[in-house]
């Protein structure tokens, strides 16, 4: 499990590997499904499947919506609308995911 903070808003991600399903399963208090991923509030779980990046950002969008709308207080998210906050969280939750999950090095 890797922890990425976000300082700026005092926060955390948490992020499980395809070997950590249980555990995030337990931490999250979540009921095991025939997915390839899952997101809880701020933890998030990826195993694996043909399009991981396309899961990784699946999943990170969730993240997203769950910091602006639980975190922000911020009202636009349902509006299926874009803004720069969104978008620079998206990148960062997704770089997080993908630096654990995929090993990625900077």
């Amino acid at each position: 499990m890797k922890k990425a903070r976000l300082a700026v808003f005092d926060l955390s991600v948490y992020i499980y590997g395809n070997d950590e399903k249980g555990r995030f399963l337990k931490e999250f208090s979540q009921e095991d499904g025939n997915s390839y991923g899952m997101t809880s509030g701020n933890g998030v779980w990826i195993g694996e499947c043909d399009d991981m990046f396309g899961l990784i950002y699946h999943e990170a969008n969730h993240i997203v919506d769950w910091i602006l709308v639980e975190r922000l207080k911020c009202d636009f998210v349902g509006l299926m609308g874009s803004s720069e906050i969104r978008a620079y969280l998206l990148e960062w939750v997704g770089k997080e995911i993908r630096k654990y999950v995929l090993k990625e090095i900077e």
